[in-house]
């Protein structure tokens, strides 16, 4: 039987996610996964560095004719979420992450996926302005703080690539709804959880908590 992944597109896109799933990688134990994205890196010849603190930079040339045009950055963090359900036998620092498909999801068997908002933030980078800070010095060297701008927020980052907030928040509502027909979440819960989502669709990914509001 083929696994959950071999049949979703672009292939090249979720080889390396199985890969990365397979290699434990908790929070300052993600060596193993930093080597795996400098391997790849070193097998298609692009340039490398790592500091000290672990933290690797990988360069790719623009293609002819580009060399003069601004280059573009994507940023993400090897280590994972690392939560399972009550009564899941998983240890992080050994186990590989069990993928599963679930209809048009994946998921990780009992555990979390390992991602969290590193592909929203990324669309962020590509697609969407995040907030900005106007700083200046004071007369006598002092910081002062003149305005935020505010950037874009989730629910525009996502109408960029053509998904629709209002189906996010309906799909949802009814995973909701039948997780409290089913007994698997309270009244309260449901509440909760359906207001954090909300609240985060109209928040922005970067400089700000929607739990301080």
């Amino acid at each position: 039987m083929p696994a959950p992944i071999d049949t979703l597109e672009p292939k090249a896109v979720w080889k390396h996610f199985a890969a990365l799933a397979a290699i434990p990688r908790a929070s300052e134990k993600e060596a193993a996964a930093r080597n795996y994205v400098l391997g790849v890196a070193g097998r298609l010849g692009l340039e490398s560095v790592q500091d000290a603190a672990g933290n690797a930079v990988i360069r790719k040339p623009a293609r002819p004719g580009r060399e003069s045009a601004v280059p573009a950055a994507l940023q993400g963090h090897l280590d994972m979420v690392c939560e399972k359900n009550e009564g899941t036998a998983h240890d992080f620092d050994t186990d590989p992450i069990r993928l599963l498909a679930d209809g048009d999801w994946l998921k990780g068997d009992g555990t979390t996926l390992g991602a969290d908002q590193e592909i929203l933030g990324d669309l962020h980078n590509l697609f969407g302005d995040t907030n900005a800070v106007h700083v200046r010095l004071g007369p006598t060297g002092e910081t002062i703080l003149d305005s935020v701008i505010k950037g874009d927020t989730v629910r525009e980052v996502l109408n960029y690539v053509q998904f629709s907030a209002e189906t996010l928040v309906a799909t949802s509502r009814r995973d909701v709804e039948t997780a409290l027909r089913e007994g698997r979440m309270t009244y309260e819960e449901s509440g909760q959880l359906l207001r954090f989502y909300e609240e985060g669709l109209h928040g922005h990914t970067y400089l700000e908590d929607v739990h301080e509001r």
